[in-house]
């Protein structure tokens, strides 16, 4: 029989990983948007940085920069990011987001707090805040922990 650690971290997996699909894949594919999912992490995460670089982004996305590379070569297509060479080192590209990517991203943005604050409409308003507090809390908790020291292991080291 499991302890009662497992057993909430076995109802916390379930629970994340179906909350974490409707409101990302789940959501994405009954909107009307050619974005996916990746797209919109990757416009939000242009969006939120001045002078963002390819770099930033693949360190950001934990991917090597040519996978990036392919990523924004769609959303280049669609008229959503542009890429610059920077002024002051020739080999480093920035991106920008345009006015098309800023409306796209706004738009499945509105689209997924409806769908949000419809699902917490249907709770009552106590457990939301009880929720939302609680949620918060474990996310300052997931912020500051040292992954290596819970697990056992040693630091990974730069390459």
């Amino acid at each position: 029989m499991p302890s009662s650690t497992e057993s909430q971290t076995q109802r916390f997996e379930r629970t994340m990983y179906t909350v974490l699909h409707f409101f990302g894949p789940g959501v994405m594919q009954q909107l009307d948007t050619p974005l996916t999912p990746g797209q919109c992490f990757l416009l939000f995460f242009i969006q939120s940085r001045e002078d963002c670089t390819v770099s930033q982004l693949a360190d950001k996305m934990e991917v090597n920069p040519s996978a990036v590379t392919v990523m924004l070569d769609r959303l280049e297509n669609h008229g959503f990011v542009k890429r610059s060479r920077s002024s002051h080192d020739r080999r480093v590209v920035t991106l920008s987001i345009t006015p098309a990517g800023r409306r796209a991203l706004e738009h499945v943005l509105q689209q997924r707090r409806k769908i949000v604050s419809h699902c917490l409409s249907q709770m009552p308003e106590e457990k939301v805040e009880t929720f939302l507090s609680a949620l918060e809390n474990l996310a300052q908790i997931a912020e500051v922990t040292n992954v290596p020291l819970v697990l056992g292991s040693p630091r990974k080291t730069e390459e």
